[in-house]
């Protein structure tokens, strides 16, 4: 039996990095209008992409064969890393709802953001999007953060054959 690691951190450290230069770019791009471009909505979609990767560590989308109640180890989703998120300063403490929490407060604000960019300019809209904006990117920054801290996004599996 063979002990396979991987680390997903720097993965997940793209991904969020990307988000965040992508929040900024998207703050200048709708700066003035305060409505969708056509670069504002392929932005958005790049970032709703990655913010989707930093979720799946943690919270995956089921398979086809789950959703229909077959089992996990039956269906494509047994190949599907299953990490666990911890500190290097004390890895007893399992990170994954914070992690879960804060990719799905990002997930969330691209979603509402993209819903408030297609929608006719106004005041209050141009506030609720400078207001997701501003939640986004702090958000992003915690996570970056801590990532470039001591979060590891890991998976430990044991594989081989089992011989009788």
């Amino acid at each position: 039996m063979d002990i396979k690691e991987s680390d997903f951190s720097a993965k997940a450290l793209e991904h969020a990095k990307r988000i965040s230069s992508g929040i900024a770019k998207l703050a200048e791009t709708i700066k003035d209008e305060k409505t969708a471009t056509p670069f504002a909505d392929r932005l958005l979609l790049t970032l709703l992409v990655d913010s989707r990767h930093l979720l799946d560590f943690v919270a995956p989308l089921k398979s086809v064969g789950e959703i229909h109640g077959m089992p996990k180890h039956a269906t494509d989703g047994a190949d599907r890393p299953e990490p666990i998120v911890f500190r290097k300063e004390d890895p007893s403490k399992d990170f994954g709802p914070w992690w879960l929490e804060k990719t799905s407060r990002i997930h969330a604000a691209l979603f509402m953001l993209a819903e408030w960019l297609q929608q006719e300019p106004s005041e209050l809209n141009a506030s609720l999007i400078n207001l997701r904006i501003g939640e986004t990117n702090h958000v992003i920054s915690s996570v970056i953060q801590l990532l470039e801290d001591d979060l590891i996004i890991r998976e430990v599996k044991i594989e081989g054959n089992e011989e009788d």
